[in-house]
């Protein structure tokens, strides 16, 4: 059995009572009794089984949930029930024995299984957590979505992802066809800004160097050329 499914007060209240019940039967015993003609008594002045069932559970239930933690305040309770008339102080040891045994031996089983529940109640809570919760609880689809399940639906689909892929598609071409068309377009391979621009401006290629433009520095001159110059020169002298 799961120890959730154990009713703590009325577990508690039984033992309870089958220990002072034994105990009592044991005290008031005469030494020199034969047990075959000894028959067990009930401690408590109730004849009726019914009655008797009543008032033991009651007994229980004022100990779990009223604090009760004393034969006497038990016992004061009993006589406010008017099941006892004698006072605390002149009652059997028997009978005060009896009591204190009922209520430390419900008190401690019931607080030591209620305790003990808490426990497993929050361990189930934790494994309740740690558990992934079922598809049908959660707010996924556990098949698949409508796009997926209607006919029309699957058409649609196709016909707005063909028609996304061809605008892009358009919006592309177009855009590579303003870039060749606006003036000094794309560079060819091999083609710089400057040529591009000596081309343009209908000047014939010779075999000097074009002249540099004017906001550009002069071109620095290859150490050979430097030397070829200065030959050139020593001989015209």
């Amino acid at each position: 059995m799961n120890i959730l499914e154990i009713h703590c007060e009325s577990y508690a209240t039984r033992v309870a009572y089958a220990a002072a019940h034994q105990l009592y039967n044991l005290l008031i015993v005469p030494l020199d009794a034969d047990d075959e003609d000894f028959h067990p008594r009930e401690f408590l002045p109730i004849e009726d089984p019914g009655e008797l069932e009543g008032c033991i559970q009651g007994m229980g239930g004022y100990v779990c949930f009223k604090g009760c933690e004393t034969g006497e305040r038990l016992y004061r309770w009993l006589m406010g029930q008017r099941l006892f008339g004698k006072s605390w102080e002149t009652l059997d040891q028997e009978l005060v024995l009896t009591f204190e045994t009922f209520v430390q031996v419900c008190s401690s089983t019931y607080t030591k299984l209620h305790c003990r529940q808490i426990e497993a109640e929050r361990r189930d809570q934790v494994a309740q957590a740690a558990k992934p919760l079922p598809i049908e609880d959660t707010i996924f689809e556990p098949i698949g979505s409508m796009s997926e399940l209607l006919p029309h639906a699957v058409e649609a689909s196709k016909a707005i992802a063909d028609y996304q892929r061809a605008t892009a598609e358009a919006a592309a071409a177009e855009q590579n066809e303003n870039q060749a068309n606006e003036p000094g377009g794309a560079l060819s391979l091999g083609e710089n800004v400057h040529s591009a621009s000596a081309g343009q401006s209908g000047v014939p290629e010779t075999g000097r160097e074009p002249a540099q433009e004017p906001d550009l520095p002069p071109a620095p001159k290859t150490p050979a050329q430097r030397k070829g110059r200065s030959s050139t020169a020593k001989r015209q002298k």
